[in-house]
């Protein structure tokens, strides 16, 4: 079967960029968004291994969080199921939200803090340009 493509040029073999492949098509979109980004900062290689490392790092800190909001599923399923809704099982759903945004939180101000403090002041403006700071409005889809 022949791979469709996207607007944008990026292949999937299923057409509507959904089902079962869809995060490969993702990663791969990914990696091509950070090559890129990276050569538009003018990064070093060893400026291009540490940001790597830093936005694997958060990554999976923002998984882990999304993980912990997945295992509240089976108490809220467990807090739907009453005749009424059972507002114990709901006080510990929301201890179990708050923990999660606050882990994502936490997760994206360490990220931030150390791509920060790899960048110089000119990479620093260049990245904020392209994540939609600069004139224009320009955003990140317009490396």
């Amino acid at each position: 079967a022949k791979a469709r493509r996207h607007r944008h040029g990026h292949g999937c073999h299923h057409g509507g960029g959904h089902g079962p492949h869809h995060g490969r098509w993702h990663r791969r979109g990914r990696r091509w968004f950070v090559h890129r980004t990276l050569a538009r900062l003018d990064a070093t290689p060893a400026q291009e291994r540490a940001l790597v490392a830093e936005l694997d790092a958060l990554e999976q800190r923002l998984r882990a969080a999304r993980g912990g909001l997945t295992a509240l599923r089976p108490a809220l399923a467990d807090a739907l199921r009453g005749r009424e809704l059972d507002g114990a099982a709901l006080a510990g759903l929301e201890a179990g939200v708050d923990a999660a945004i606050a882990d994502a939180r936490a997760a994206l101000v360490d990220g931030l803090r150390g791509i920060h403090a790899l960048l110089d002041d000119k990479q620093r403006a260049t990245l904020a340009e392209l994540l939609g700071g600069g004139r224009g409005g320009a955003g990140p889809y317009r490396v």
